[in-house]
């Protein structure tokens, strides 16, 4: 295989395109052969040393992966050889395959696709992919000139997750697009959340394995499951 290795915690141009031995998949685990896969503010800050997560030197980035190139046979959740499947990876992405847990890869759900919308409105494209309706939900970890064309398009009654700013400044939104829309702006601190509400953060992670749509895709490529 094929990888981007972080050998120090230099930035992105001390990373290394490097040939390495293809991982092979442990007991309830799964390779997954990789076409793309999706570039996130968390991987810029993990090959500096700065995320919460410190994966050991040397590594190969990438906690997210897109776009199915082919999969194993997994028969418990019905995932067949070539198609589609789902996963977030907490490294390993920036590579030809990659080695995850089966417990967090799902079959693909049909109909999901992504938004160039550096190419195309981002207004438009919404209510075009809602019927007109417009999201339900919008989960929103980077702020910046995306945020108020996103929080017009909310659907009535539509909650608006602010999770970050990975754009850098804070977006100043106008107070009367909630009225107009009677949605809701929902503060998600998952960490202080955690700490005040343990019960319920604990039945959260209770449905953690639960199927649920997701933008990130791979697909699985050899190993079996025991």
């Amino acid at each position: 295989m094929q990888a981007w290795l972080c050998e120090s915690l230099d930035g992105v141009d001390a990373l290394k395109w490097r040939e390495l031995p293809t991982p092979e998949p442990k007991a309830g685990e799964v390779r997954i052969a990789i076409h793309a896969a999706s570039l996130n503010f968390p991987d810029s800050l993990t090959i500096v040393g700065k995320y919460q997560f410190k994966p050991e030197l040397p590594f190969v980035p990438g906690f997210g992966i897109l776009r199915p190139h082919r999969c194993a046979r997994r028969r418990r959740h019905g995932v067949q050889v070539g198609d589609a499947v789902v996963g977030i990876a907490s490294s390993g992405g920036f590579g030809s395959h990659a080695v995850m847990p089966a417990a967090r890869v799902l079959p693909l759900p049909p109909g999901l696709g992504p938004i160039n919308y550096s190419q195309a409105s981002l207004r438009d494209a919404l209510k075009a992919a809602t019927d007109g309706k417009g999201p339900d939900v919008i989960y929103d970890p980077v702020g910046g000139d995306l945020a108020e064309p996103a929080l017009r398009s909310i659907a009535w009654r539509g909650r608006y997750l602010v999770i970050g700013f990975a754009a850098g400044g804070i977006p100043a939104l106008p107070w009367n697009l909630p009225l107009l829309k009677g949605a809701s702006i929902v503060g998600v601190f998952w960490g202080e959340f955690a700490r005040r509400e343990p019960r319920a953060f604990a039945a959260g992670m209770a449905q953690r394995d639960a199927p649920r749509p997701t933008w990130r895709r791979a697909s699985l490529d050899g190993g079996p499951l025991r």
